[in-house]
């Protein structure tokens, strides 16, 4: 069925049902024009039945004032002159047994007897009789009759015929009036229905347009609350309808875009799939682990963008039911390998039917690089301290098998546990000190204030000025002006105390050690630099790790634990700052320390 607009949908059934209305009025005022004038036919030839005794009577009253006495033939005879005073075509007078008494001029009404006639029978049970009948003539007649008392003993039926051809044509003229005013009045219910229409629809199509600038997204938009009550009401429920819709939408909005950010930010690399192994989600950290640029990988399968046989044997099990799988997995990354820990576990719909698999990455990459660093941490920390034990352990055990009572050895051997004790005591204090760096910094920020670089390298020279001494070597502060930093004081000097020993240890006799303190752009800038041997530049990326020495016999020979650069690193970390280093062999080596300008 083709749809129609509400507009011709309500103006052709309101149309359909004034045409229907029209037409039922038609007929009924066409019937009931009939009966009426049937009826009113009737009334008059009833009246027109009185009118014969009436007349007769004042004929009667004429003779009786001749005194002369009438009897029933007279009677009959003077109802029978009267006749022909009745302005209708057919008049007759029957009597008792049907037999035409006399008749109207000009009828031509023939027969033996007329008893039968409805209107005949009646008339003898004294009632008015009406028929409706084709006459002799083949013509459509209404007949009435009444019952006439001549005397006690004498009574005959006077009967008119009227023919019904005048009927039509009244009833033309009634049924052309009728039209014109059933017409007229669907021309105005027509007119009244398309205004109707207009007026119900009208609401309707802003409500419509209202509704399709909803579903396009408009803001503010609301449908106008007009028309009857009810058309009222409905918009109004509506626009609170669509109030809560929005509320609601800008609730799950908001909820998206959590669960977006959320997914977007997180560490792990999230990747969702259907059955076939198609994408339909991935994060960033997803994408970045798989080296996709951006969200390509989207309605591509799995094999396709992630060449890797244990991956896809991994979902392949997810797929298959297995509740938890993991794996760990190597990804290549041009000059760079990746450590990836990989979780899956399948989607199901609400039927428990498998719908997909969910895959979670986690980049451990670091951690494997931190267990690694802590092995190395262990070994280095194990045979660093290995060596000053065991040489305590021997110059005890000669000790005791004898050594202790020849006096020179004995101080020899005991010298020997000494030098070793402060040795172990000293990298246990560097350990510690370290250890205190990394893992709890916020102490440390709760004394940070502004700190004069000048006085912190003088103390720093102080400390150690009678090492420099025992090498003949000068110390030389070079400072234009005063500088300050946002530092804790005896952590920026221990740092600089570590410096400039080292640069001691490391320096020929009669050399000197220049401490510069100046300004390069947005930094403050601590530099130490010697003339010693310097270092080659092979060393200088790993020189700032733990325990790492460039000439591990020489360090040890001059007391050193390995670890005073990697303290000095992560002093210049808590001050948001960083240190760099210059050699060249045979020429020195030069340290600075770079920090924010406060």
């Amino acid at each position: 069925m083709k749809n129609r607009s509400l507009f011709w949908l309500l103006f052709l059934s309101y149309a359909a049902l004034s045409v229907l209305v029209g037409g039922l009025l038609i007929l009924f005022g066409m019937l009931t024009a009939r009966q009426a004038l049937y009826e009113a036919r009737q009334a008059e030839l009833e009246n027109a039945t009185y009118m014969l005794p009436i007349l007769s009577l004042n004929t009667s009253f004429q003779a009786t004032q001749k005194s002369i006495l009438l009897s029933d033939t007279q009677k009959i005879s003077v109802l029978c002159k009267n006749l022909d005073f009745l302005e209708y075509p057919d008049v007759f007078l029957y009597g008792l047994e049907g037999k035409i008494l006399c008749q109207k001029k000009g009828s031509t009404k023939r027969g033996e007897n007329f008893s039968y006639l409805t209107e005949v029978l009646a008339a003898k049970e004294n009632k008015i009789g009406f028929s409706r009948r084709k006459n002799s003539r083949n013509q459509y007649i209404i007949a009435s009759s009444r019952l006439l008392f001549l005397s006690p003993g004498r009574q005959v039926i006077l009967s008119i015929e009227a023919p019904l051809q005048t009927l039509p044509t009244i009833f033309g003229h009634i049924q052309g009036g009728l039209l014109i005013i059933v017409g007229g009045g669907g021309l105005l219910l027509l007119l009244g229905s398309l205004y109707l229409a207009h007026e119900l629809s009208r609401p309707l199509v802003k409500m419509q347009e209202g509704a399709r600038s909803i579903v396009r997204g408009q803001e503010r938009v609301r449908l106008p609350e007009e028309g009857s009550q009810e058309m009222q009401n409905l918009a109004r429920t509506l626009n609170e309808m669509t109030d809560n819709l929005r509320q609601r939408m800008y609730i799950i909005q908001n909820q998206q875009s959590e669960l977006d950010a959320v997914f977007a930010s997180m560490q792990e690399g999230v990747i969702a799939m259907d059955l076939d192994m198609q994408l339909k989600a991935i994060n960033r950290s997803a994408a970045r682990l798989l080296d996709l640029p951006g969200r390509d990988g989207l309605g591509r399968k799995l094999p396709e963008v992630a060449r890797n046989t244990k991956l896809i044997e991994t979902a392949n099990r997810v797929l298959r039911g297995q509740v938890l799988v993991e794996a760990d997995l190597i990804l290549a990354r041009g000059q760079k390998t990746l450590m990836v820990q990989v979780k899956g576990s399948p989607l199901r719909n609400q039927k428990g039917e498998i719908m997909g698999a969910v895959l979670v990455f986690s980049d451990v990459t670091r951690l494997h690089d931190l267990e690694n660093v802590r092995r190395e941490f262990v070994g280095n920390v194990s045979h660093e301290l290995k060596t000053p034990i065991a040489s305590i352990t021997g110059a005890a055990e000669t000790l005791l098998d004898g050594a202790l009572d020849k006096r020179e050895d004995a101080e020899k051997f005991i010298r020997m546990i000494q030098r070793n004790g402060e040795r172990l005591s000293q990298i246990v204090q560097d350990l510690l000190s370290l250890s205190r760096l990394e893992q709890d910094p916020r102490h440390i920020m709760d004394h940070i204030s502004l700190v004069a670089l000048g006085e912190v390298a003088q103390k720093a020279m102080g400390v150690c000025q009678s090492l420099a001494e025992t090498k003949n070597i000068t110390l030389q502060l070079q400072q234009v002006e005063e500088f300050k930093i946002q530092a804790m004081a005896s952590l920026l000097e221990q740092a600089l105390v570590n410096l400039v020993d080292n640069a001691i240890k490391y320096s020929d006799e009669n050399t000197s050690i220049f401490i510069h303190i100046f300004k390069n752009k947005q930094e403050i800038c601590l530099e130490v630099a010697d003339q010693g041997q310097g270092i080659h530049a092979s060393h200088l990326p790993r020189l700032f790790e733990r325990f790492y020495r460039v000439d591990k016999a020489r360090s040890r020979k001059v007391g050193g634990t390995g670890l005073g650069l990697a303290i000095v690193k992560h002093i210049c970390q808590i001050f948001h700052g960083y240190v760099t280093v210059k050699s060249e062999e045979g020429k020195g080596s030069c340290f600075t320390l770079h920090f924010p300008e406060p």
